[in-house]
């Protein structure tokens, strides 16, 4: 009789999806408490809205429709739902139904999002992603500029310096007064975007078979190769004086991180004003962060007219780029290890005694319950990044004590309760 080997069929994660397994956790953790505390010295409050919204909602924005994971109801009356792809139509709609909140109003908000979109270096289908947002009814160009100086802000405070990372602004008004004229003006558009991708051959080339004269292609290539906000002013001199005024703004060791650069595309449905980007210097990855300038958007969803200023920023090409930098430690950090001589009951009541005292002292307390000998549970302790061992024995037990030992200096002392 022929016996068939069983092979268990493990069920796979979702393409573009991960698991989040302690260590890799770590890092992730690491960019979250970063978010949270910088939002949070900037007095921006915490918000949240629903995993799924109405498709609907996502419509009004457009050029994400194609990246929606769409949740057929199961009743066939009912709308369609959609896994939120991003925060700031869920924001709109929020603040369009609670039109008596006060603004100014500074908020930022840490969901998780899914896009189908082709996961790659940087960018997976699910993510958590930091939305910030300022929102007000009287322009006040500090507004804008508080958002740029939060944003650098995050970047520093990751450990990342200006050697590594710029934030290149631009304004909407530009090139849309610019492009005016072209009947072409969305695929010029479209082409900009992808310049530094493509580079300036192939730029200059789908530029010609879009039936542009030579003259006006090195019109545009002398436009957005400038990195000079001067040449701008006589293209739109009101985007201009915008613009520089919220450069202007800024401190001056935050000028230092700007970078004038008219390529910038972003958001061409919605963004009226400041648009901007964070890059990594190495250009290794894809931007680490983008936002601007909306005007509009609260007002699309049925609300009061209020204008905005926001950007956001996903976790994974962030954590891409601080671990090309070596700036994540993927190690737990435990204040004690501890262990029992023999396991016996005696050994493991008392060890919960003595980790009940240390926890409510705010340390953080491994505890063994089945320990395998103090060599390999000293090369254990090291899994925690754990420099002090404590061990409880028969002894420690009869005379209510504690033995602690540190492993670095390889001393130990007695500790009574």
């Amino acid at each position: 009789m022929i016996i068939k080997k069983q092979v268990k069929i493990l069920i796979q994660t979702m393409k573009g999806t991960r698991d989040l397994y302690p260590e890799d956790y770590l890092t992730v953790k690491k960019v979250l408490t970063i978010w949270e505390k910088v939002c949070n010295k900037y007095g921006f409050m915490q918000y949240d809205g629903p995993i799924v919204e109405n498709t609907k909602l996502w419509e009004k924005k457009g050029e994400i429709s194609e990246q929606m994971f769409i949740i057929k109801n199961r009743s066939e009356k009912s709308d369609e739902f959609t896994i939120r792809p991003e925060m700031t139509p869920t924001l709109a709609r929020m603040i369009a139904q609670r039109p008596e909140i006060k603004k100014p109003i500074k908020l930022f908000s840490i969901p998780i999002c899914m896009r189908y979109e082709r996961p790659q270096k940087g960018r997976l289908r699910e993510f958590y992603q930091l939305n910030v947002d300022s929102l007000f009814e009287t322009e006040n160009s500090n507004l804008e500029s508080e958002i740029l100086m939060l944003a650098i802000d995050i970047l520093k405070e990751s450990g990342l310096t200006q050697k590594d990372f710029s934030l290149r602004v631009s304004h909407r008004g530009f090139l849309n007064s610019f492009l005016e004229k072209y009947d072409q003006k969305s695929e010029i558009l479209s082409l900009i975007d992808k310049f530094d991708k493509i580079g300036e051959s192939n730029f200059t080339l789908s530029l010609k078979d879009l039936k542009l004269k030579d003259k006006e292609i090195e019109e545009i290539l002398k436009l957005i190769k400038s990195d000079n906000i001067e040449d701008m002013k006589n293209i739109d001199n009101k985007s201009y004086l915008e613009l520089k005024e919220i450069i202007e703004n800024l401190p001056k060791e935050y000028k230092k991180y700007v970078e004038f650069d008219p390529k910038i595309i972003r958001g061409l449905g919605y963004y009226t004003g400041i648009i901007f980007e964070g890059f990594d210097k190495s250009k290794s990855l894809r931007a680490i962060l983008g936002g601007g300038r909306y005007d509009n958007l609260v007002e699309a969803y049925g609300g009061q007219k209020v204008m905005g200023i926001g950007f956001g920023m996903g976790d994974v090409v962030f954590e891409e780029l601080l671990k090309e930098k070596g700036l994540i430690e993927n190690q737990y950090n435990i204040d004690y290890y501890m262990i029992t001589m023999s396991n016996s009951k005696e050994e493991i009541d008392f060890s919960n005694i003595v980790a009940l005292e240390l926890r409510k002292k705010g340390k953080n307390v491994f505890v063994n319950y089945k320990s395998k000998g103090m060599s390999k549970e000293i090369k254990n302790s090291m899994n925690f990044n754990c420099k002090k061992m404590i061990i409880i024995g028969e002894e420690e037990v009869k005379k209510n004590f504690y033995t602690l030992k540190d492993l670095d200096n390889k001393s130990q002392e007695i500790i009574y309760l």
